[in-house]
């Protein structure tokens, strides 16, 4: 979570974000309100199916009677534009509303976040087909599909600057080897190698960072070229899920004995890169009842982090950044500073699907969230300074708390730890 200005919010995927421009924002919806408040029945008209003048009455009755206060204008002023107009110029100095023509008022409003709801259900699709054709015969062929339609989502979405593959990671590290202890080696510019375990999904950088090896969507690459690796689970156990976590222990480890190699060889060090499990369901068992839950699965990953490392060792070391449960739950790594002199740390999860608000005003649940969620949170990985949040963050609600989610819930690594500890933590700093 980050904090600026009183506002607070999700750094990455598409938790909701409040920033300094808060209040600006709120002003701007005050005088753009169509609400019952202070409108007449004629408001509900849209201004450009009126003539010029009905259009601008009704467009200032639209406008909520504290703006026009706000503005220094009484309730009935003669000149109703006027006050609009400075008042829009209080609620944003830079763009004032004497610059905007008055169809700013009637906006029609792009399904962002129908669309993006969307995405998780067309690859559902597409994966149900195969399902009803294989009926579970081969396990393996249905798994690889997966893991290709995925990878086909993530490279239509991710800029050409990244690319999609499956592959390893080449580790330089210290090499202890006879050969090093030759008179002739040389110990600047050379160094051993360990191999990462194959990844599903690679999302690496191609703009500056050449792979290693690379045949069709295979590839070998530096770590400084890998911007996150994504485990495709078909259906999640907790064996699966251990097994997941013990693949990206072997990664992290590995990570961060090579940037404590690149750092005593003056070499620039990498930030690390985003890890992420996708599961499309929570396997069941012979009666067909799921063999675990969300909430068993986020407290699983905080043991299994807690019997694995110390705050001490975890700077400079990749972890699970999120595991996402297809249409189900988005379980989140949380860094909480809420109290200037400790630090907290775990993981949250959170509903696995869209909170909408219908024509009443009311929220409801719709469909998959976690597939945009993903795909959000790779962008931010690929290149966190061209981050859009207006595209990214398709929430419609502020909060997923909106409607009560059965697992729900936050299972802390650590907890009271010294702040300045955390902080090195957050900021990776090794």
């Amino acid at each position: 979570m980050t904090a600026e200005g009183g506002c607070t919010g999700t750094r990455d995927g598409l938790g909701w974000l409040r920033t300094p421009s808060c209040a600006r924002l709120e002003a701007t919806r005050d005088l753009a309100d169509l609400g019952d408040e202070n409108v007449g029945v004629g408001a509900r008209r849209a201004p450009s199916a009126m003539p010029n003048a009905e259009a601008k009455e009704v467009v200032t009755r639209a406008i909520p009677v504290r703006a026009r206060r706000a503005a220094g204008a009484p309730s009935q002023s003669k000149s109703p534009w006027a006050a609009v107009r400075i008042a829009k110029e209080q609620a944003d100095p830079i763009f004032p509303a004497s610059s905007i023509d008055a169809t700013v008022f009637r906006m029609d409003r792009t399904d962002l976040t129908g669309f993006s709801a969307l995405l998780g259900e067309s690859l559902t699709a597409r994966v149900e087909l195969l399902e009803r054709l294989l009926r579970g015969s081969h396990y393996p062929s249905l798994g690889q599909y997966k893991e290709r339609v995925l990878a086909e989502t993530i490279r239509g979405y991710l800029p050409t600057s990244v690319q999609v593959g499956t592959g390893f990671v080449l580790f330089p590290h210290n090499n202890s080897s006879n050969l090093a202890k030759s008179e002739f080696f040389d110990p600047l510019n050379q160094s051993a190698y360990s191999i990462s375990r194959q990844c599903d999904v690679l999302v690496y950088d191609v703009s500056q960072i050449p792979p290693v090896f690379r045949d069709g969507d295979f590839v070998v690459v530096r770590p400084e070229a890998v911007r996150a690796v994504i485990e495709v689970k078909g259906s999640l156990s907790i064996p699966q899920l251990d097994d997941a976590l013990a693949s990206f222990h072997d990664f992290g480890t590995k990570w961060r004995a090579t940037q404590l190699f690149y750092r005593e060889r003056s070499q620039r060090r990498t930030p690390k890169p985003g890890l992420y499990i996708m599961a499309w369901k929570i396997r069941n068992n012979s009666n067909g009842r799921p063999l675990t839950t969300p909430g068993k699965v986020r407290e699983r990953i905080a043991r299994f982090y807690m019997a694995h490392m110390t705050h001490e060792n975890l700077a400079g070391y990749p972890y699970l950044s999120r595991l996402f449960i297809h249409n189900e739950c988005d379980i989140s790594e949380i860094h909480d500073f809420s109290d200037i002199d400790n630090y907290s740390f775990g993981w949250r999860s959170f509903d696995g699907r869209f909170t909408r608000i219908d024509s009443e005003g009311r929220p409801f649940r719709d469909k998959d969230r976690t597939i945009a969620a993903l795909l959000a949170s790779l962008h931010w990985h690929a290149g966190s300074q061209h981050f859009n949040r207006f595209f990214s963050y398709t929430d419609e609600v502020k909060g997923r708390e909106v409607i009560p989610y059965e697992h729900a819930g936050y299972t802390p690594l650590w907890e009271s730890i010294p702040a300045e500890v955390g902080r090195r933590f957050a900021d990776d700093a090794l």
